[in-house]
């Protein structure tokens, strides 16, 4: 009898502690003065794969942008509007964020309502504890469509397609270069034509306004599905983006994570960031891509008529491999230690 005595006391005592840090941990959130954007995210996911969570770290990092990690656990106990006083956005990322309680959705909207922003990626909300998809993404309800459709047609819950921006007018206020995208709307690869992305299958259950779409999702069929999206709430708005935006940072496409966050944080929700500028001045970094073997020849000459010199600042993208267009093709800009 007493051995169940002490087991109890063991587990009273450590429920006690944890409330105890929870609740210390909550306040310390909510009474923190500095301004930050906030990313929420399932802890348990991101002791297993943090990959995708240090994508937009790093995004965030370079863009000067102040930002807390907070578990969507944790999160949903604080008050939105003492969150809101320093933190006007709160991204839900893919991959990480996948697994969420369903309580976190009457949060958002109370954060919403009082002004606040946010943006939902690709998967964010699509699985229950036991990783098994829901018949309704946790964030439907806010949104008006659906993006997890696994239950009812498997093979079509899932698709690769392009992201097709509805106007250039929108394209541009996305920061978009007009030299990555197709007839001026399609996002692409320099050389490579239209980029095939993976997307979701999203049954919209709302009419969207034309006003709120930025950007279609063509898939395989031809069908346009919401790519990325608006919705006002409130004093809010709510964003969606139908694109693994951390998945594709780390497989090396940057420019639609930073896109999107530029856009949202700064247009949108106002944060303050610091310039990615030298010594904080403004002025123009060059930036050369070093992309095929020509340039052994092109950049000591370069050197030597004075273009690369150390008072003109600049940064250099290379890709570094023996080939450039194909397997074999031997024109590649080989580098090795």
């Amino acid at each position: 009898m007493k051995k169940i005595y002490v087991f109890v006391l063991i587990i009273f005592l450590a429920i006690s502690v944890y409330s105890f840090y929870a609740y210390n941990n909550e306040k310390d959130i909510e009474q923190d003065k500095e301004i930050t954007v906030i990313l929420a995210v399932n802890s348990n996911i991101v002791k297993t794969d943090s990959k995708v969570l240090k994508g937009y770290e790093s995004v965030l990092q370079e863009e000067g942008v102040a930002y807390r990690i907070i578990d969507v656990y944790n999160l949903q106990h604080l008050q939105p509007a003492e969150i809101l006083k320093n933190s006007p956005a709160v991204i839900f990322p893919d991959r990480v964020a996948e697994n969420l309680p369903q309580e976190i959705a009457m949060w958002l909207h109370d954060y919403l309502e009082q002004g606040g922003y946010s943006l939902i990626v690709y998967d964010a909300g699509s699985l229950n504890k036991r990783e098994k998809h829901l018949g309704n993404a946790v964030f439907s309800s806010l949104l008006g469509f659906n993006y997890s459709t696994f239950k009812e047609d498997r093979r079509q819950a899932f698709h690769h397609g392009y992201l097709e921006f509805l106007t250039e007018e929108k394209r541009d206020f996305f920061q978009i270069p007009l030299g990555k995208t197709v007839d001026g709307v399609t996002l692409s690869g320099y050389h490579y034509g239209k980029l095939s992305y993976s997307m979701r299958n999203i049954e919209v259950q709302h009419a969207l306004r034309d006003e709120d779409i930025y950007a279609w999702a063509v898939v395989e069929d031809g069908r346009k599905i919401p790519g990325i999206v608006k919705r006002n709430i409130g004093k809010g708005s709510l964003f969606y983006v139908n694109l693994p935006l951390g998945a594709m940072k780390i497989d090396a496409d940057d420019l639609p994570l930073r896109a999107v966050l530029r856009t949202v944080l700064f247009n949108f929700a106002k944060v303050p960031h610091v310039l990615n500028v030298p010594d904080g001045k403004g002025g123009i970094v060059i930036n050369w891509h070093i992309d095929s073997n020509v340039e052994w020849f092109f950049l000591p000459r370069m050197i030597r008529e004075g273009l690369l010199r150390k008072n003109i600042p600049m940064s250099f993208h290379i890709t570094a491999g023996d080939f450039r267009d194909n397997p074999g093709d031997e024109m590649g800009f080989m580098v090795t230690e």
